[in-house]
């Protein structure tokens, strides 16, 4: 046994991992099934050994062991910032991981290097159309402003990421229109170390939301300062960005993933004393703010819930 009992499905619950016990196996839902393959894993076909760590899933092909994981899902590429976090995350001991350590060499798997980025690979793609923006609640404008394209062949979105300090072309989220395709270009693109629509916010008001299309509908409907995490995910990194924010309003996704990463904020703003509020979805039973009409947006800004209330704060 290379961890003590209860050490991975601390970190899988840290980890938003909701798995069962199955005798020596902890089973769930693939956590990379939708990165590797585009969408969500449907049946839970992914399990992690409760003793080793070492995991697989039997759809997808994803395997490795809990510090690729780590690895992988906060996007750090570094084995010993993995090894870092677990330590402040369990009370593992590691002279018994110590052979687990070395076996991660072996059983890494690494992301392709990243492709250059310029932005003539984003003029391949077309102006996103009008009846595209409309069925979404988009204006042309906003689009226009947060840099969307789109791709005529298979009426996918394609949402620009670019880096926080000189808003450079990192790549690109792919997105259907219709179908749940989801797509990162380049694979590996270090989306956790900025926020979409960095280069369009001018400071003062912030508001988080998960999805890229969110924070474009905020513009479109008149309300300025959305960025998007492009995830229920956050980085060290993205919470550091947050900080920026003279005022900084939280409307993460109204579901399980959702409201584990507003806690997740929410413990992390308490520790760095930094005030925010919740987006108050109040009896709404839509699940962000996409799906929200703009008197429902409003309503929701103005009914936010501060920090203070704690988890109260978030529904």
């Amino acid at each position: 046994m290379f961890y003590k009992e209860g050490d991975i499905e601390k970190a899988l619950l840290r980890l938003g991992i909701d798995a069962t016990q199955r005798r020596s196996e902890l089973v769930a839902l693939c956590p990379m099934h939708k990165y590797r393959i585009g969408k969500e894993d449907s049946n839970p076909s992914w399990s992690i050994n409760a003793d080793t760590g070492a995991h697989h899933c039997f759809s997808c092909g994803y395997k490795g062991n809990l510090l690729t994981l780590i690895s992988d899902l906060l996007e750090y590429g570094d084995l010993e910032k993995s090894k870092s976090w677990l330590r402040s995350n369990t009370d593992v001991d590691w002279d018994l991981v110590s052979k687990q350590l070395e076996e991660a060499k072996k059983t890494y798997i690494h992301l392709p290097k990243l492709v250059p980025m310029s932005e003539a690979r984003l003029a391949v793609f077309q102006a996103v159309p009008e009846w595209a923006a409309r069925d979404r609640g988009l204006t042309k404008q906003s689009c226009e402003l947060y840099g969307l394209r789109w791709r005529e062949s298979d009426s996918t979105w394609v949402l620009p990421i670019r880096s926080l300090d000189h808003h450079k072309l990192l790549g690109w989220q792919e997105k259907g229109h219709i179908s749940r395709r989801f797509f990162n270009r380049p694979p590996g693109i270090p989306k956790s170390k900025t926020l979409f629509g960095i280069d369009v916010w001018e400071g003062g008001q912030m508001i988080v939301v998960e999805s890229p299309l969110d924070a474009v509908k905020l513009k479109s409907v008149g309300i300025p300062g959305g960025v998007a995490t492009c995830g229920a995910i956050i980085s060290s990194e993205q919470i550091e960005i947050m900080r920026r924010a003279e005022v900084l309003i939280i409307a993460m996704d109204n579901d399980e993933a959702g409201k584990k990463a507003s806690n997740f904020l929410l413990d992390s703003f308490r520790k760095l004393g930094l005030e925010c509020w919740f987006f108050n979805y109040g009896d709404s039973d839509k699940k962000d703010i996409g799906d929200l009409t703009p008197d429902q947006i409003d309503w929701g800004l103005e009914n936010a819930r501060h920090c203070v209330l704690g988890r109260s704060a978030i529904q």
